[in-house]
Order: C-alpha cells, then sequence, then structure tokens
C-alpha cells in the first residue's frame, strides 16, 4: 500500500499560515510541499546537526555564509530557507537555480519570534492532520474490511474531499461520485503524470490541481486515486485523505474476486479476431508470482494493443503464455522493456517460439516457449531456434552420464579446470582455429597450446579423431550449450 504521508506541514502552509509577510523567491510545486520538521535560526555558531525537515531561518548577516552552502543543506535535508534581509539580485539567482524554496522576509524581522511561532504552528498541525487523517482512514479501512465495494468507498471519500475518482493503470476513469465531471482534457494530463507505476503522492498542476496516489494490492499496482480540484489551503489533509482512500481501495480490490485466465483451450474455441488469420503467429511465454499474473497480463495486453497486435493471453504449467500475431522481425527486447517499466521489473524474461500459422500448432508453440524460457539463462528474449538443438539433445537418456564420461575431470568446480573447459568450448566454437580462440579468450596463443596440450592428458583427447572430437562438442552442448554453469563466459554462450 502506499506510504501515508507524514502529519508535519507543508513548506507552502507554512510559508502562508505563518510567514504571511514573507515573499517566495525560490522553489517549485514539488519543493512546496516538502515537510518542515521543526525552525533553526542560522547563528554565527552554525547550525548544529541537521536530521531533516528543517527550515532555516536565516538573519542578513549570515545570507553570504548559507548560500555558501545550499548544496550541503539541500543533501542534509534542509527543506526551506526563510532570509530576513534584502539579497542582492546575483543571491536570488543562486538560489533560484537550487532546488530549495526559500521565503524573503521582512529585514526588520525577529527570527527567534518566528522560530516558536513555526513550532506553535507545527505542534497544532501535527494535531489536526493526526485526528483528521486517522478518523478518515479509520472509516474507510474499516468500511473496505467489513466489504463495501470501492464505489461506496469513492462516493464517501467525496463527501469530504470533493471530486475524486478511481482511475485504472492507463489513466481511465473506473469510479467516480455521481455528478462529478471529469473532463477529457484532465484525464489526459493525469494519465501523463501516472505513466510511471511507481508514482506516488503526486501534485499534477492545473488549473484545476490534482493529486494522484497509487492503488496496489500484492506488489501490483491496480489503479489510482485521483483527486481534482486541490485547495492548497486544505493541501495537507486532502493528500492524507487521498493515501487513505487508496488503502481502502486496495483492500476492496484484494477482496474482489479475481478474473480467471482462460485456458489454451478456451482460447482456441473462440480465439480473438486477427489472431490465427494473419500471416504467421507465435507464443512467449513468462514468469512472474501469482500475485503478479494478471497485472502482467494486464500490462502485456495494453503493450500488444498499442501496437495493433492481436493477442490472447492464458496460463499453461504456471507460466503466463501470450499469443500474438505479431510480424516475423517484432521487436521483443522492445516490448520486454515496456513491460517493465510498466510493473516496476528488473528480471521480466521472455521465451518465444517459432513462428507458426493457424490454431494446429498451438500446442507445440506453447511447448516451445516454454522451452525456451526455461533454457535462456538471463537473457530479456530467449528464441526458441536457438536452444532447440540444446532442448533435442538434452531430451535424450544417458545424457548426464555421456557428458561426465567425457568431460568429468574439468568437472570439479576449480578455478583451473573451469578455465580449460572455457578453453575447450571456444576452440570448438572457432572450428580449432587457435588464432581466433586465442583472440576470443583473449590469451596468447602459445598460453592456448599449453592448454590445449593439458586437455590432452586429462582428458586423453586424439585431436586427429573426428569421432572423438565430435563427441567432445556433443557433451558440451549436452551442458545447455556452454560451460556456463561452472564458469562465467563473457564472449556469449554457444
Amino acid at each position: 500500500m502506499p506510504a501515508k504521508p507524514p502529519y508535519e506541514p507543508s513548506v507552502q502552509s507554512v510559508a502562508r499560515e505563518v510567514l504571511p509577510g514573507a515573499r517566495l523567491i525560490a522553489g517549485g510545486p514539488g519543493a512546496l510541499r516538502s515537510r518542515v520538521s521543526w525552525p533553526v535560526v542560522a547563528r554565527s555558531t552554525g547550525l548544529g546537526l541537521l536530521e531533516g525537515g528543517e527550515a532555516v531561518l536565516v538573519p542578513a548577516s549570515r545570507i553570504v555564509d548559507i548560500l555558501d552552502r545550499l548544496e550541503e543543506l539541500e543533501s542534509a535535508g534542509v527543506v526551506m530557507l526563510a532570509l530576513a534581509g534584502e539579497p542582492t539580485d546575483e543571491q536570488i539567482s543562486r538560489l533560484q537555480i537550487g532546488r530549495l524554496p526559500a521565503a524573503l522576509l521582512p529585514p526588520d524581522t525577529e527570527l527567534n519570534e518566528v522560530r516558536a511561532e513555526i513550532e506553535r504552528f507545527i505542534a497544532r498541525r501535527r494535531r489536526e492532520l493526526f485526528a483528521t487523517d486517522q478518523e478518515l482512514h479509520r472509516v474507510l479501512v474499516e468500511a473496505a474490511i467489513a466489504g463495501t465495494p470501492a464505489e461506496e468507498l469513492v462516493a464517501l471519500a467525496a463527501q469530504r474531499t470533493g471530486a475524486i475518482a478511481l482511475l485504472d493503470r492507463e489513466g481511465k476513469t473506473l469510479i467516480r461520485p455521481r455528478g462529478a465531471r471529469f473532463p477529457e482534457f484532465l484525464l489526459q494530463r493525469l494519465r501523463t503524470a501516472i505513466t510511471d507505476p511507481r508514482t506516488s503522492h503526486v501534485l499534477v498542476s492545473g488549473p484545476p490541481q490534482s493529486l494522484v496516489s497509487p492503488v496496489a494490492t500484492a506488489q501490483t499496482i491496480r489503479g489510482f486515486v485521483a483527486l481534482v480540484d486541490v485547495d492548497e489551503r486544505q493541501l495537507d489533509a486532502q493528500e492524507a485523505a487521498v493515501a487513505s482512500l487508496a488503502s481502502a481501495c486496495a483492500i476492496a480490490l484484494s477482496q474482489e474476486p479475481s478474473p480467471m485466465l482462460p485456458s489454451l483451450t478456451e482460447v482456441l474455441s473462440a480465439p480473438p479476431a486477427g489472431l490465427f488469420t494473419g500471416a504467421s503467429w507465435v507464443a512467449a511465454a513468462a514468469a512472474c508470482p501469482p500475485s503478479m499474473v494478471l497485472g502482467l497480463a494486464s500490462a502485456l495486453n495494453a503493450e500488444m494493443d498499442g501496437r495493433s497486435i492481436a493477442v490472447a493471453v492464458t496460463l499453461e504449467s504456471d507460466k503466463l503464455v501470450l499469443l500474438a500475431a505479431t510480424p516475423e522481425r517484432f521487436a521483443w527486447d522492445s516490448l520486454v522493456s515496456a513491460v517493465s517499466v510498466r510493473m516496476v521489473l528488473s528480471d521480466l524474461r521472455l521465451g518465444v517460439s517459432r513462428t507458426h500459422k493457424g490454431p494446429e500448432g498451438a500446442q507445440e508453440a506453447v511447448r516451445q516457449s516454454l522451452e525456451a524460457l526455461a533454457r535462456g539463462g538471463q537473457d530479456a528474449v530467449t528464441r526458441y531456434e536457438l536452444v532447440e538443438l540444446e532442448a533435442l539433445l538434452g531430451s535424450l537418456r544417458g545424457a548426464e552420464a555421456f557428458v561426465r564420461a567425457r568431460l568429468g575431470p574439468l568437472m570439479d568446480g576449480s578455478a583451473g579446470n573451469s578455465e580449460l573447459l572455457l578453453t575447450l568450448s571456444e576452440y570448438l566454437r572457432a572450428g580449432r582455429n587457435a588464432k581466433e580462440a586465442s583472440d576470443n579468450l583473449a590469451v596468447h596463443r602459445n598460453t592456448l597450446i599449453y592448454r590445449l596440450r593439458r586437455l590432452e592428458k586429462l582428458l586423453g583427447i586424439d585431436w586427429r579423431d573426428a569421432d572423438e572430437v565430435f563427441a567432445l562438442d556433443l557433451a558440451l552442448r549436452l551442458m545447455d550449450g556452454s560451460p556456463s554453469r561452472f564458469v562465467r563466459i563473457d564472449s556469449g554462450s554457444r
């Protein structure tokens, strides 16, 4: 669930409520929403230990020193500067280049009094925000736990906050209170703001200003809560309300029965239009935790829909399988990147089958995609053509005994033998061309010759015996096509 905002007032509310005579001279909307924990007066003895969240009150005599420490203050977590004095145009420009909000106070301001007033305001606002947030959070969450549907939760929150809605992952309106209007230009602005699934408590510039917070269930972003026409005077309380509704909607959505993905048989009995009628189609398998299956299926559907490609998503052997009428040179890597951004995934991998025509080869296509996924290593996309021989050889009985009979002396995992195993692999890959193999291994040719002689002794190789050399090559291929399970190969796999 999204993190709830802290109960400190924002920089914007401190400037508005406590420093009404101040003039903001630096700081964008995002920085103005930072939370103020306590005020500190910049004295000649320094600022003391900074823990983050400080509003630093700067007398005229300390402006130059503070400007020289802007980056240090930002790194320490200072959220605001309030300057009593008349900074020069150059000093104001330096402040505006930085990220810290800065307010200009009248020159005769008594900073100790301002500090005391900010402290009282922070204490009062903490009590107010905590009480308001806890009440609304309790009402919404208790209602969600009791089985109240998301529609009623949104209506309940709208009674206290105004125009609020539940959006899906694409920024389309799912639920909104009766009578509430969300113009298309506003929805488009919200969609732009939430293209990144990691979005959290974003203030979308207006007019009208909007607040957006994600709704997450079981590590999957299900949608977003959006509050329209934000009242800057109530920004702190409204942000807390949006977070509470997001938490309640997450509970409500997690209790709803999840739609089941169709089986392959169901897809074949009623295939989507255009899936099997085009020039060709493929199957692509992906592995993901059960809690993310529906989210990943939705993301794949959305990306393919955006590319105008007919698809069907099914679940086979606990793996998500996509059947897609893709063109022959489809950019699968681009699809993986786009879906990874949507789902905030760092290890999404696909196994892709050979191309097929018509629905007759569906079972075989699914098998090929699962085989490619299983044998693909860490590559983002593995096509079945690249692992087909390995898959065939790996299915032979006695494969392990065959490998150990020929490569056993090199399979103890030691650094020296792993190096020899790599040398053998590269030498055979290069067609027993010593120069090419030594270049691939980045070693001198004499080093390669020395290693080959050691291999002759350890394995009893007769390089003139074609059958024996073929058996060695076959043994390496049976080891998933490379000795990578024993040693890392930077030059690629077989």
